[in-house]
């Protein structure tokens, strides 16, 4: 059975991502943060909202966090969206 998906709904997904996407860039500028390294294995890109409902920006800057090298901060997650869109 399809999931019914309302406006409500989608709204709530989206304040959740966003706070989760802050959560570890916040984490990421702390030295040894746990919270990391227990998230990126758990979290693929897939689980973010798909493009049918909303431009995939926090799909993209997961991505960007998952690639960088180094803790996640916000100018490396903007280095990896960068090069990204350059491909």
């Amino acid at each position: 059975m399809a999931e019914k998906v309302t406006q409500a709904t989608l709204e709530a997904r989206r304040q959740a991502e966003r706070a989760l996407l802050g959560a570890i860039l916040l984490e990421g500028s702390v030295i040894d943060s746990p919270c990391i390294q227990e998230v990126r294995p758990l979290l693929k890109v897939e689980d973010f909202l798909d493009s049918r409902f909303s431009d995939n920006l926090h799909a993209r800057i997961f991505k960007a966090i998952k690639t960088t090298k180094d803790r996640p901060n916000e100018i490396g997650v903007a280095e990896e969206m960068n090069k990204e869109a350059e491909e």
